[in-house]
């Protein structure tokens, strides 16, 4: 029996009581169908349409004989059917959906229908309950007909699958028109939650413009855009300063493929949409034209309206409000949003809401009522879209909430709420979901990193900025404050090397400054002068064309000093996303060594236990060449590739003036492989690699880098310099016995000139020693180095330099011991002067027996010389 479902909406949604359909009030469906339901699915359509197509399988029913589509794939899904009607007889289709956890949308075409989009959108954001439309009216047909209707899911995998249950399905004779409101379950216990939220959502004072600015704020932001921020608004008064004339270059998509268009602000004319009938929309840029979002909204976004958002803001030229309107306008008629594949879901949502937004916010003076209700209601049907299908769970928004285009989804959900404040009664709702996200996303980073990729979070956390910039505007809300926004301040640094460019982890944004100008903002909040020197970088290189995609202008304080880091040997463990780092410091010949073992990022790459080594100013083992494991400083067994979702795990960390070390287990690869990661400040690294090769004899284990510089192999070493600075690196087991290294010149050098591959073969478990000798060229002249085992230990030699690595507890040297089972020393003159013990676990004690006494230590213990003991 399906329960009654009372659901506290705002105004616009009604309650619907489910057990009236049970009662018998529906008329059964007239007309048959042809066929019995199936599913279709199709991917986005993020360049080009592509057709349905239909699933082999039968759709699953659930107990009761109900088509059921259970939405968990990437893309849109569909149950579909044909029916035979007559519309003259019957000319309503009605449509009850079960309780569930889905918002779909309602087609119709004629069965014979040849394109892929001829649907007409019936209705859009139902959920569940009876659905009621006249299929004769909005398709102008009459008579017998076959048509196919379809009700349509979107989003992605992951978590809270949607799920859409059919209760009824049919043709019914002349009847009102209704709407599929109710909601049940998750989605009630949501939206509930938000609209305890959204009582405090309520602007400071009602006005337009309010997002950015307001107008009592002109003068001192004139002021500013003529002064010291004037780098960050010369789009804006370029724009200002060209001859007044009405626009005339069309933004057609294929314009947007270049650049040329992006100067001319006040020049651009909106391309104007066709005569659509009622429940047809359709893209602005078109469709299968190479018109992706990011090439059209999102550029729009970044390099049009930010530049009429400052214009309005620094100038009193009325220009700017008129070409707000105009494009605000112009855009809404297109109805894009009743394409039917068009989906309420990331990017192709957001991004027209941020423009459509600060279109309405600037040109509201500029209009006539009518023109803002039109605008009003186009930021409505796309808020309104988005608000249900995030009710429906993360993944329908995207597989990893703490991502970057989830924070653009939120951004762009959040803004059309805070436009429309006191406006539109849903809008405190859409703002309080928002709010919630960016907060649950705050706090999921908790040592703030980045779950998507580590370099690539500037993207994402210069979108939560700006909602929090816009939260605090309008309802004095604020975050800025808030822990998440400095330690990811700190994390960045950590990362980012002497020229502020990041170690290029995890794909996206790789050894790059994009979007560096977020830093500005947090250095402005936390007076931050070390977050400043990080965010100054490309303003100091690139002066003239430095505007941030317009948010610089908003959050720069140029009176704000920049200041380098000062710390020296540092060290930090981000946990949950698996990336440690040591480093001597941030000056141009610092010291960076990164480990990498942890949490999967949205772009999956196989990067379980790989090192990124920067040695006194020279990038030598660095990241950023691709995704693949192949692609990285990592282990491979068997030619076999890292699973691309399983995550790896750190389980040990330690860092201190003398030393660092990590351990990184894959327990899905090689049987549970695993990499320690020893590091002397001193110059040298062991990677001490545990790998259980399986039964079969002759398996082979290669052992990866990626050098960048001049490489060659000489009597089983490889040699690397790079400018001034030389890195020597060896492959060997415990026994002594070296393998042999093979290295091939790149062809991409982008990232590194050469892939080097030392090969063993055998089975069952190895464990196999990676030495990283490096240091200035002037204290590297020798070459040939000797390998040769000891008891319990493995002695490398280079000429007068002696490094032992321990792999047992026992002597280190005369005088000297320890009970650690893992130790690396340098000794001089058979003393060891430099060295580190690690215990079983890290609070294991650690002694190391010397001379003069012992030296004890928790998990760990490192010394520099005897006399520092």
């Amino acid at each position: 029996m399906i329960r009654a479902v009372a659901c506290r909406w705002p105004s616009w949604r009604a309650v619907l009581t489910m057990a009236a359909v049970v009662a018998g009030v529906i008329p059964a469906p007239a007309a048959s169908g042809q066929d019995d339901w199936r599913i279709e699915s199709r991917p986005f359509a993020s360049v080009a349409v592509s057709s349905w197509k239909a699933q082999e399988s039968p759709v699953a029913r659930d107990e009761a004989g109900r088509p059921t589509l259970l939405r968990q794939g990437i893309g849109l899904s569909c149950l579909t059917r044909v029916f035979e009607v007559d519309l003259d007889a019957t000319p309503v289709v009605e449509v009850v959906a079960a309780p569930g956890n889905a918002a779909w949308r309602l087609t119709a075409v004629r069965a014979d229908a040849a394109g892929p989009d001829e649907d007409i959108v019936l209705a859009d954001g139902q959920t569940e309950g009876l659905c009621r439309r006249n299929v004769r009216d909005r398709l102008y047909l009459r008579g017998r007909q076959h048509l196919r209707v379809r009700l349509i899911l979107w989003g992605w995998s992951g978590s809270d699958p949607q799920r859409l249950t059919l209760a009824r399905a049919g043709f019914v004779g002349e009847a009102a028109e209704a709407d599929a409101a109710g909601l049940s379950g998750l989605m009630q216990e949501r939206h509930e939650r938000v609209l305890a939220r959204a009582a405090s959502m309520g602007p400071l004072r009602h006005e337009h413009p309010s997002l950015r600015y307001r107008a009592a704020a002109r003068p001192q932001l004139r002021e500013r855009a003529l002064g010291a921020w004037r780098p960050f608004a010369v789009s804006a008064l370029s724009a200002a300063a060209a001859p007044a004339a009405a626009p005339a270059v069309v933004l057609t998509a294929e314009a947007m493929r270049g650049s040329e268009w992006r100067p001319q602000t006040l020049a651009l004319a909106p391309p104007v949409a066709p005569a659509l009938a009622a429940g047809q929309g359709w893209s602005p840029w078109g469709a299968g034209m190479g018109a992706s979002v990011e090439g059209t909204w999102r550029a729009l976004y970044w390099h049009f309206t930010s530049a009429l958002m400052i214009g309005s803001a620094v100038t009193a030229d009325d220009r700017f409000a008129e070409q707000a309107r105009r494009w605000a306008l112009a855009v809404s008629r297109w109805q894009f949003w009743r394409q039917p594949h068009y989906a309420t879901f990331d990017f192709a949502t957001s991004y027209p809401l941020q423009n459509l937004c600060q279109w309405y916010d600037i040109g509201h003076a500029a209009m006539s009522e009518a023109e803002r209700a039109e605008v009003r209601e186009a930021i409505a049907a796309l808020a309104r879209g988005l608000y249900l299908n995030a009710l429906t769970g993360h993944g329908s928004i995207y597989n990893d909430l703490r991502g970057n285009h989830t924070a653009v989804t939120f951004c762009g959900l959040g803004t059309a709420g805070l436009v429309l404040l006191d406006e539109h009664p849903e809008a405190p709702a859409w703002a309080a979901l928002a709010e919630q996200f960016m907060l649950d996303a705050f706090a999921e980073h908790r040592s703030g990193a980045w779950t998507e990729s580590p370099c690539y979070g500037n993207y994402g956390v210069s979108e939560w900025f700006r909602l929090a910039e816009l939260l605090r505007n309008t309802t004095g809300h604020d975050h800025f404050r808030d822990p998440f926004l400095k330690r990811y301040a700190d994390f960045s640094l950590m990362i980012s090397d002497w020229d502020g460019i990041n170690l290029a982890y995890n794909q996206g944004g790789q050894g790059s400054r994009w979007n560096h100008w977020v830093f500005f903002g947090i250095a402005r909040e936390w007076r931050s002068s070390e977050t400043q020197w990080l965010a100054a970088f490309d303003l100091a290189e690139r002066p003239d064309d430095y505007v941030g995609y317009g948010d610089a202008f908003w959050w720069v304080d140029p009176d704000l000093p920049a200041a380098r880091p000062s710390e020296r040997n540092a060290g930090r463990a981000f946990e949950d996303v698996g990336v440690n780092v040591w480093r001597s410091g941030w000056e141009d010949d610092a010291t960076i060594l990164l480990h990498h073992c942890g949490r999967k990022g949205q772009h999956k790459e196989q990067i379980m236990n790989h090192v990124t080594l920067y040695a006194h100013g020279r990038r030598l083992l660095r990241d950023g060449l691709g995704s693949s494991t192949r692609d990285h400083n990592v282990p491979v067994v068997a030619g076999q590739a890292q699973n691309t979702w399983h995550p790896g795990e750190t389980l040990r960390y330690h860092s201190d003036e003398h030393c660092g070390y990590a351990l990184g287990a894959l327990p899905s690869y090689s049987r549970g492989a695993r990499r320690h990661v020893l590091y002397l400040r001193a110059g040298v690294v062991c990677l001490i690699d545990d790998l259980d090769l399986g039964a079969a004899p002759g398996t082979t284990a290669e052992f990866l880098l990626h050098p960048n510089g001049r490489s060659a192999v000489d009597g089983g070493v490889l040699r690397v310099t790079s400018g001034d600075v030389v890195m020597d690196a060896l492959v060997a087991d415990p026994d002594g016995t070296v393998f042999p290294i093979a290295v091939t010149a790149r062809e991409q050098t982008a990232f590194a000139t050469h892939d080097v591959v030392a090969t063993r073969r055998g089975q069952g478990p190895t464990r196999t020693v990676t030495l990283l000798r490096f240091g200035p060229a002037s204290l590297m002249t020798e070459v040939s180095w000797t390998v040769a085992a000891g008891e319990g230990y493995l002695d490398l030699r280079r000429g007068d330099e002696h490094w032992r690595l321990g792999l047992a507890p026992g002597p280190i040297a005369a005088g000297w011991s320890t009970d650690a089972a893992l130790w690396l020393c340098r000794l001089d003159d058979g003393s060891p002067a430099v060295g580190m013990a690690i215990g079983a676990t890290p609070a294991a004690a650690v002694v190391v027996q010397t001379p003069r006494g012992p030296r004890r230590g928790n998990g760990a213990v490192s010394w520099a010389d005897e006399a520092g003991l």
